[in-house]
């Protein structure tokens, strides 16, 4: 298994996110994307990870608690 530092982990994880987002069209430009927040890990790190994508992929984000 490779080993990572904090830093590197993170980008990994942001960058596969990226790639599949892009390569699956999972977020249009212009679309609203809605991210429901249970308060778990999981929900909190997709809208880590979509905040930091909103303007490069060019879309509005609206979390729903």
């Amino acid at each position: 298994m490779k080993s990572f530092d904090p830093a590197e982990f993170n980008q990994n994880i942001r960058n596969n996110a990226r790639e599949v987002i892009i390569d699956y069209q999972l977020i249009k430009p212009k679309e609203r994307v809605a991210v429901g927040l249970s308060g778990g890990k999981d929900s909190i790190l997709t809208l880590h990870i979509l905040v930091e994508l909103m303007e490069e992929l060019d879309f509005e984000l609206v979390a729903v608690l």
